[in-house]
């Protein structure tokens, strides 16, 4: 049997990359598609591109997801998120290629006080939002067996920009952050977001699905406790939002129907806020720490082992990993040796040691990522 070929557009974004790592980790040939490798809004450039890799499945991750640049720049904003979405959908349709395209919360206008499900009308304020539902319509009107619709809500995670990367990084250096109070909606993992994804594909489930961790927070309670679980010294204040206009008030959403179909409850934000910020923070102080010391192959052996029962005993962080198993993942990553490993993390051991250092945290979330998607797929063979 062949290898599956995935597709990932917007590949090196927020969603994209921990998408890329999720398919990989499942026997996928993941590829990806970013803005520096063409213009990916010109057909005549993209097509060939696409007919080349011939993919299984195709995954939409490009958005304009800033509102202000939205209202400023409307042409450009439907280009990316009606334009390229109308284009995939009549790329797919009535071929054995599956499509799955990304939307949003944004949607819907606000004025509901339970949160929304996929039988909700659509209205929304602002010109992202509608921008947004110019492209899910482009795809539905297509009435096509073979294109799902994913809204999701409000992203973090350890790849591309984030309200909750920016904030954590100010929250390292200020004593107070401001952040608006009057905003309701559903954080998002995006690790969560990428596995649930899977599921459908693998269901090959056509038609419109919300997708977000379950229960709700505003801006301001996401950010205070993610602030209380990176340890950080700041204090959070609410503020109230300066424009009504851009974003409604309310943006939770239900993700009961996709429950239904795959048996896989989303779970709490909360919770995945904590496998976030325990990735960042804990495991990047563990090896830095480590790095300080001259470990012979058997002591990496032994603090390896030691990473391995504390993950183990994060369940929300684990996915059920032994020890071994876990130690026996980190040592075979790409094949390189203890000693190997070590090498690369010591090449950053001397940046700013803080949990937030660009470049150290970005290949050590990639390392323990590659080796979880690494580690889950033994374990379920």
């Amino acid at each position: 049997m062949s290898t599956p070929v995935a597709l990932v557009l917007g590949g090196h974004g927020l969603l994209g990359q921990p998408l890329a790592q999720q398919l990989a980790g499942n026997g996928w040939e993941a590829q990806s598609l970013d803005f520096e490798d063409c213009n990916l809004l010109n057909p005549v450039e993209l097509q060939p591109r696409i007919e080349f890799i011939n993919p299984d499945v195709i995954f939409n991750t490009v958005s304009w997801n800033t509102e202000n640049p939205a209202e400023k720049q409307p042409q450009e904003a439907l280009s990316v998120n009606r334009g390229l979405p109308a284009f995939l959908g009549g790329l797919v349709k009535g071929t054995s290629r599956f499509l799955v395209h990304y939307s949003s919360d944004q949607v819907f206008n606000g004025r509901k006080d339970s949160p929304y499900t996929e039988e909700d009308k659509a209205d929304p304020i602002s010109l992202c939002g509608k921008s947004r539902l110019a492209g899910e319509q482009a795809l539905l009107e297509l009435n096509a067996d073979n294109i799902c619709i994913i809204r999701t809500g409000w992203l973090f995670g350890p790849d591309g920009d984030s309200f909750l990367k920016r904030l954590l990084g100010r929250a390292k250096t200020e004593g107070t952050v401001e952040v608006i109070h009057d905003q309701i909606g559903s954080p998002t993992y995006a690790k969560d977001l990428a596995q649930a994804t899977l599921q459908l594909v693998k269901r090959r489930a056509p038609g419109l699905y919300h997708v977000a961790n379950s229960g709700q927070a505003t801006w301001c309670e996401l950010a205070a406790e993610a602030v209380r679980q990176a340890s950080l010294p700041c204090s959070v204040r609410a503020v109230a939002s300066s424009d009504k206009t851009l974003r409604a008030n309310y943006e939770v959403l239900s993700s009961a129907k996709y429950t239904a179909l795959t048996g896989c409850p989303m779970r709490p934000w909360s919770q995945a806020l904590r496998e976030y910020i325990y990735l960042k923070a804990h495991l990047v102080r563990g090896c830095m720490a480590a790095l300080q010391k001259q470990l012979t192959p058997e002591e990496w052996n032994a603090f390896y082992l030691a990473l391995g029962r504390q993950m183990e005993s994060t369940p929300d962080y684990s996915y059920g990993a032994t020890y071994e198993g876990l130690v026996e993942a980190l040592h075979s990553y790409e094949g390189q040796s203890l000693a190997q490993q070590k090498a690369i993390f010591a090449k950053r051991s001397t940046i700013d040691s803080t949990v937030y250092s660009q470049q150290f945290v970005k290949d050590l979330t990639n390392f323990f990522s590659r080796t979880q998607a690494e580690l889950r797929k033994n374990l379920r063979d």
